[in-house]
């Protein structure tokens, strides 16, 4: 029974591992134009004939989105098409169980060390899948799935409002701009180092302190670092002598704004899409609200390298710091704590919403 057990354990940190290289991919995607968009606008770095603009930029980084809008519908195809298990093999289970390879389904949870989720995974695979209708129609006729859609789309827009993906994939180019001491690349360092260690303890710190809670503290230092990272380059910019003594505030500001961003703000509104929908729509509603965010991301994203020389950098990141706070008022007064509660407990409160 204990070599079993032990067998099972060993599978599942395989599976683990390759989800842990998938995101590290993911994260490379991601994380290569930090260093590389500086280099390509640096006359002595770039390979091209000639430097890029800052809107040209922009529409390197915005370029990502396309591939997240699409991303959602196109994986869903997929996995109907040719299963899960050659997309991703924990996924399996239940495809198998769906085109009625129930042995192949049960020896692959057997293995996983699940024996006692077969015969729910097999009835899960013998329900009667909603269309694509039926499930946007329950979003909006229940009320506590519209009230769900409602707070999840306004936080995820706002999230995207707050400038992460497009400060993190300009960061290298932000600190060349402080004129500061301390070489560009080693800031961009320690930012990486800042988000995984925030990642890290983010967990522990929804489960301490509350989704609602939690959400509120992030949203405000998000907004506070932002409005001093502003004010720094306000100062700069206009030759403020003080600014020559405030070099660190921008390190600083950054630092603060992904910690906040990462424990809190970044990830609490996916929680709230597991725990807010009904289970017949939440996988819908998911791929729903996430379009809608890559949508307005890939917006801000662009717009980010023409509004950077029109307006100035302290302009920006005031505007992006009233974004989050913007989050925090409206979390205060329309987003319910659900620490603690069960999905019925949730519903519940949801279903008292006015909208």
């Amino acid at each position: 029974m204990g070599a079993k057990a032990n067998a099972s354990l060993r599978k599942q940190f395989l599976i683990a591992g390759c989800l842990y290289i998938g995101q590290l991919s993911v994260g490379f995607t991601l994380g290569w134009t930090a260093p590389v968009l500086a280099k390509l606008q640096n006359e002595e770095e770039t390979p091209l004939d000639h430097v890029i603009s800052d809107a040209q930029a922009s529409w390197i980084l915005s370029f990502i989105f396309l591939g997240t809008i699409i991303g959602p519908y196109l994986s869903a195809y997929l996995y109907n098409v040719i299963g899960r298990k050659p997309c991703l093999y924990i996924g399996g289970g239940i495809v198998m169980s769906g085109n009625d390879k129930r042995d192949e389904a049960m020896e692959n949870l057997t293995s996983l060390g699940r024996q006692d989720d077969i015969d729910e995974v097999v009835a899960k695979a013998n329900e009667k899948p909603k269309s694509n209708i039926d499930q946007l129609t329950e979003m909006y006729t229940i009320r506590s799935n519209r009230r769900a859609t409602f707070i999840i789309i306004v936080l995820n827009i706002l999230q995207q409002s707050s400038g992460v993906v497009a400060v993190g994939a300009f960061v290298t180019i932000i600190f060349d701009m402080t004129g500061s001491d301390l070489e560009s690349h080693i800031s961009t360092i320690i930012i990486g180092v800042t988000q995984v260690v925030s990642a890290t303890i983010a967990p522990v710190l929804i489960d301490r302190t509350g989704r609602k809670s939690l959400l509120l503290i992030s949203t405000a230092a998000c907004s506070i670092s932002l409005t001093a990272l502003g004010t720094f380059f306000f100062l700069h910019v206009n030759d403020y002598p003080i600014a020559e003594d405030l070099q660190w505030l921008s390190l600083v500001s950054l630092m603060i704004f992904f910690i906040a961003y990462f424990a809190g703000f970044g990830i609490i509104p996916n929680t709230y899409i597991g725990e807010m929908f009904t289970d017949t729509c939440r996988g819908f509603g998911g791929t729903f609200t996430s379009t809608i965010a890559w949508v307005w991301g890939f917006g801000v994203s662009t717009a980010f390298g023409y509004m950077l020389p029109a307006w100035g950098p302290a302009a920006v990141f005031w505007i992006f710091s009233g974004a989050c706070a913007f989050a925090f008022f409206f979390s205060a007064l329309f987003v319910p704590e659900t620490k603690g509660k069960s999905l019925l407990e949730i519903r519940e409160i949801l279903g008292k919403s006015w909208i």
